[in-house]
């Protein structure tokens, strides 16, 4: 906090208790430290938790597992808290109920028959920021257990807590110093949309965030694999982390984006361009390195904008004629631009800055040509609440008023005790449509079915087709609707009782999307009227709890009828329960480390907090489980979906790729799967190797598409091995050799360049998501050397004994073997059914060699999904230079 502002509105402020005490001077000061600590302890909590129930609940000195866990204890102080909140809400807000249910803190009022609600959970209560606030319980109860007041200057202000008195002390310094009012500070400091350039004060936790983020990028620049400059390694490294969290899609990061055209100044420093052509994306980037992170002006961000819609306004222009020819990723760019901008029908601008920007989206739907742009200000703030929080879906904002005119009529049908708010209404077509257009199939990341569906799909719906066309009005009574889950809903109030939906933020369409999608379709392929559509819809916010259990739970039950059931991509998942079990109790080859699997958002963070109270216990849980030793679920869908052979799969993203990993693991084993050590010992040895290839992606320093280039080389790897390498080894040295390192050295340069000559005249990061691009990249060329790698010419089996785990060495693949698969791999399965039908008639191949014939025939049928053996593959082509030589044919 500002001090020469909280020393003016000091000046002769007095701090007057129930008590009849006065504070004033030095211990009024006092009182502020302690509210700042109080503050920053709150800012940096989750979410999901109401700052201001955990403060009362500080007050009240419930921040205590001894508290909540006794059975007269907890009860009693949930109901006293709640005697808290009503009495510093208005009186027209009152009836606010408190109690334990489930070992949790639940609060919650109806007001005009909209439910609230606040939990405060055993999780919470056992952390060790609630620990913070718990021991300052006493104090805070002497201070604040009844209202005191402020006065200075004659002016008096009731305050309930550390917080009211830090927010009166600010405002009344900020006024003095010819500043905000404290009514434009409590905007401000409340309105998560709010902007403004005069906000006088990051808040700490924003501040510590920008500060570890600036670390980052100072050690990524300095390290092998860095950029020469700061805002290219933060661009680099914010690319990556929003595209791990699905915030942006497979963005490329392009380093030389700052061009000339004419007088025109062009600048960006990324972008993403589908397949369908329809979304493009632009990133540009404004680095300031300043700390505490200031405020960016509007001219700055104005110039930001400019710049990139000049790209692209350029490039429809011919400005890949004019773009030096070794400026390759922009001058593909703008040549795609060129040819495809009459398609584009959404241009997204993101400004990425270590600066405040900003929380608004800024949507110009009428521009000159008809292309609708958005502006997202991916500030510090905003990064923050992506990658500090969490809240991945946040920029998903639907605004009724600004959308179709109008709040969005509702009736609310939950029950109190529900543990959710749920909603019922009409949405017109248009606006599920324009909210489509805008965000694409971001809005179905819950829903891989709906995915999966629309990907490739190119047409409408018959049946909804007909209904779109002819008989508009009937779409309400004929259509299922959709239904939607929500982080947060506006809600207002209207006449006689009813209640009326302002905006939705984080949408997400768990059932629907085909709904959502034909409309969006039918309006622009046919031209479609979309004015007297309403679509039926039941919109979900989760008050608490997990929002993946309760995506999984609406989705079994909208989809009860088929018969493969999609997946549950929540945490909770039993598959994930069992990694995280062998994570835990698998410990590597020298006994004194492990590897941590994050099963939920935060653990690791929440397993570091746990042992912060002692430095030996912190030493000793990061030698055990250092950070680089972590992985989330999205890693290891990524780690096994790239060995499996499905780096086209893994090229659509992190979110995605999850989704299509757990859709067919439970398809694969409906009844579930359950992974043992040694499939863990194997998982850990395919996640070295995909870093390995990463880190050596990186060392050559290729432009762009790495994530791409680091995918394919590892399924190409797996694919010309047969499958077949030695995890055991790399498990005990967790790490890869020398020699396979120089081997995927040499192959990444031809993979790079394979994949960029395939992919024209396409951008590559989307012929990557092609199945035909990686089945011509597997078959490329590549240079295997005599003496292969240990990882390849060995095989270690581990043997699990009474005595432990015994190691047996055994002889693995030459590079003739790996020559022999790639051979029998070429040749068709129907050739290879001739050469087991032939053998048997002629009796002129061995009956077991016309069997193998005929196994490598089921393997070519199913692609190769399964590969043959270095034994299967020379007894197949012995068999098949037999048929050769004995039938006359090739």
């Amino acid at each position: 906090m500002d001090t020469s502002i909280i020393d003016a509105g000091l000046e002769s402020a007095v701090l007057r208790l129930e008590s009849g005490v006065s504070l004033q001077g030095d211990q009024l000061a006092g009182l502020i430290d302690e509210a700042c600590f109080v503050r920053q302890v709150l800012n940096s909590l989750h979410a999901r938790y109401d700052r201001k129930v955990v403060e009362q609940a500080a007050i009240a000195g419930a921040l205590c597992p001894d508290v909540l866990e006794d059975p007269q204890k907890g009860p009693a102080a949930a109901a006293y808290i709640a005697q808290r909140l009503d009495a510093i809400s208005n009186e027209f807000d009152h009836g606010w109920t408190g109690e334990v249910r489930e070992g949790d803190y639940v609060f919650s009022r109806t007001v005009r028959g909209v439910t609230q609600s606040a939990v405060l959970d055993k999780a919470l209560i056992a952390s060790q920021k609630a620990k913070k606030l718990d021991e300052r319980a006493i104090s805070l109860q002497d201070v604040y257990a009844k209202p005191a007041v402020l006065v200075r200057n004659g002016e008096e202000t009731q305050i309930d807590g550390p917080l009211t008195l830090l927010s009166a002390v600010h405002s009344a310094g900020h006024e003095d110093l010819g500043g905000t009012t404290a009514q434009q500070f409590e905007k401000t400091a409340h309105n998560p949309d709010a902007r403004s350039l005069r906000q006088v004060k990051v808040e700490d936790a924003i501040e510590a965030f920008a500060r570890q983020l600036a670390d980052d990028v100072e050690a990524g620049r300095t390290s092998e694999t860095g950029e020469l400059y700061s805002e290219r390694e933060f661009t680099k490294q914010m690319l990556d982390k929003l595209g791990e969290e699905g915030v942006i899609e497979n963005a490329t990061y392009i380093p030389e984006g700052n061009v000339k055209f004419g007088n025109k100044k062009c600048r960006i420093t990324g972008f993403a361009l589908p397949e369908d052509e329809e979304r493009l994306l632009l990133v540009t980037t404004i680095y300031t390195g300043d700390l505490p992170p200031r405020h960016l002006t509007k001219d700055e961000l104005t110039t930001a904008f400019r710049e990139a819609v000049n790209f692209f306004d350029c490039s429809c222009r011919g400005l890949h004629d004019r773009i030096e020819p070794s400026n390759t990723d922009a001058s593909d760019l703008a040549r795609r631009i060129s040819e495809s901008h009459e398609k584009i029908s959404v241009l997204r601008v993101i400004i990425l800055s270590d600066a405040q920007a900003g929380l608004r989206s800024i949507d110009i739907k009428e521009t000159r040509d008809g292309t609708r742009v958005v502006v997202d200000l991916y500030g510090i703030e905003r990064i923050h609440k992506i990658l500090g929080e969490g809240l991945t879906r946040d920029d998903i904002w639907i605004d009724f008023e600004a959308e179709s005119g109008a709040s969005l009529p509702c009736l609310k049908t939950s029950g109190d005790t529900a543990g959710y708010d749920a909603y019922l209404a009409a949405i017109p077509g248009s606006v599920l449509a324009s909210v489509y257009e805008k965000y694409g199939t971001r809005l179905l990341e819950l829903n891989v079915r709906a995915f999966l569906g629309l990907r490739g799909r190119k047409s409408v719906n018959a049946g909804l087709r007909k209904t779109i066309l002819e008989e508009p009005q009937q779409f309400l009574a004929y259509n299922n609707g959709i239904v939607a889950t929500v982080d947060d809903v506006d809600i207002e109030e209207a006449a006689l009782g009813a209640i009326r939906i302002r905006s939705l933020r984080g949408l997400q369409i768990v059932n629907g999307g085909q709904t959502t999608a034909s409309l969006h379709r039918a309006r622009k392929k046919d031209s479609a009227r979309l004015d007297e559509i309403m679509v039926p819809a039941k919109i979900i916010r989760v008050a608490h709890g997990d929002l993946n259990t309760m995506v999984a739970a609406v989705s079994r039950s909208a989809n009860s009828q088929n018969t493969v059931q999609p997946a549950d991509f929540s945490a909770n998942d039993p598959f994930h329960i069992k990694v995280e079990g062998l994570a835990n109790n698998t410990w590597l080859p020298d006994g004194r480390g492990r590897w941590f699997y994050e099963r939920a958002r935060g653990s690791y963070s929440a397993a570091e907090l746990k042992v912060s109270f002692s430095k030996d216990q912190q030493r000793r849980f990061a030698a055990e489980t250092p950070k680089d030793r972590r992985f989330a679920k999205t890693d290891l869908a990524k780690y096994l979906n790239a060995w499996d052979g499905y780096p086209h799969l893994v090229s659509f993203g992190n979110q995605k790729n999850f989704a299509f990993f757990m859709q067919a693991l439970k398809d694969r084993y409906p009844a579930g799967f359950e992974p043992d050590q040694a499939w863990f010992r194997a998982y850990v040895a395919k996640a070295i190797l995909f870093r390995s290839v990463l880190a050596i992606v990186k060392k050559a320093k290729f432009p762009a598409y790495q994530a791409n280039i680091a995918a394919y080389t590892v399924s190409i790897l797996a694919w010309k091995t047969g499958g077949r390498i030695d995890f055991e080894a790399i498990w005990a040295q967790q790490d890869i050799s020398k020699a396979l390192s120089a081997m995927l050295l040499e192959w990444v340069v031809v993979i790079d360049r394979e994949l960029r000559k395939s992919a024209e005249p396409k951008m590559p990061s989307e012929w990557a998501k092609k199945d035909k691009c990686w089945e011509h990249m597997r078959d490329i060329a590549l240079d295997i050397p005599r003496e292969l790698p240990p990882e390849l010419s060995t095989h270690t089996v581990a043997v699990e004994t009474r005595g432990g785990v015994v190691i047996d060495r055994r002889d693995g693949l030459t590079s003739e073997d790996l020559a022999l698969i790639a051979e029998v791999r070429k040749i068709e399965a129907t050739t290879w059914f001739k050469v087991a039908e032939w053998g048997k008639k002629s009796k002129q191949i061995h009956w077991k060699l016309a069997g193998i014939a005929k196994t490598m025939g089921e393997y070519g049928l199913g692609d190769w999904e399964r590969s043959p053996s270095a034994k299967q593959a020379k007894w197949a082509m012995e068999a098949f230079r037999t048929y050769v030589d004995g039938n006359g044919t090739s």
